[in-house]
């Protein structure tokens, strides 16, 4: 079992669908955030994310290939991110969800599904 997901977008959600030991791991096999949830989509640079989730410079934070769920200052955060020689930035997506405060995504299209999903986040 390899690690894998696949981030996507559906008439109403932005989805994450896990297999592999992703799936195993965080215990599901997919994650969905309805757009009117959405709160606010950036592009980043991959570096900047990972500082911002860590917020304490004493505690460097291992870089991370495939899906990981985890708490870090400013509440709970769900990446989806290949590895750190991949894309040079990643998309984030703030929310207003109960549990999740913030998406990390690394889409193969980067481009294409920002700007979908700015659209679709501006109509709700």
């Amino acid at each position: 079992m390899l690690m894998s997901f696949r981030i996507g977008l559906t008439f109403d959600a932005v989805e994450i669908r896990l297999s592999g030991w992703d799936a195993v791991r965080l215990v599901r096999q997919r994650l969905a955030m309805p757009y009117q949830l959405v709160a606010g989509v950036s592009v980043v640079e991959r570096r900047v994310a990972e500082l911002g989730a860590n917020q304490s410079a004493a505690r460097s934070y291992p870089r991370r290939v495939g899906a990981t769920d985890r708490t870090e200052a400013g509440g709970h955060q769900f990446w989806a991110v290949g590895p750190s020689a991949g894309s040079a930035e990643v998309v984030v997506v703030d929310t207003r969800h109960d549990r999740f405060t913030r998406l990390v995504l690394e889409p193969a299209q980067m481009d294409a599904f920002v700007e979908t999903l700015r659209a679709q986040v501006s109509r709700d």
